[in-house]
């Protein structure tokens, strides 16, 4: 049998077991059967606890190229709040929602937003 653990505080799925009959062994709570950790979450509102779809998030970006002039901006707003954002691997955490971005380097910029429960959105902005 297949359990998926995840973590009682946040819903956050933590990993899949195969297991004999012995699902008591588990330290974390789980629910039954295999599910994804990167698109799916529990449920820990309810009585039962369930895995649900994690929620898209609203994250527009109104540009994919600017100058590298440290004054033409990209923007990326409707961001949960709070999020961490990474830009090529350099995390920063946005409190309010919206993100905007100048650059001197030119070169290609991939940023990822995350925000637990919504599912992890990332985009790429190139500086010329």
């Amino acid at each position: 049998m297949q359990v998926t653990e995840y973590d009682p505080v946040t819903g956050r799925l933590l990993g899949v077991w195969t297991s004999g009959d012995d699902v008591d062994r588990f330290v974390f709570p789980h629910v039954m059967g295999r599910h994804d950790t990167r698109t799916e979450y529990v449920d820990i509102k309810g009585n039962v606890s369930k895995t649900l779809p994690r929620p898209a998030q609203g994250t527009r970006q109104d540009k994919t190229h600017i100058k590298a002039d440290g004054e033409d901006m990209m923007t990326l707003s409707g961001l949960p709040i709070p999020c961490n954002i990474s830009i090529n691997g350099t995390a920063f955490d946005v409190k309010d929602g919206l993100l905007e971005m100048t650059t001197l380097l030119p070169g290609d910029y991939v940023i990822r937003a995350e925000a637990f429960p919504f599912a992890d959105w990332e985009g790429k902005v190139t500086a010329l």
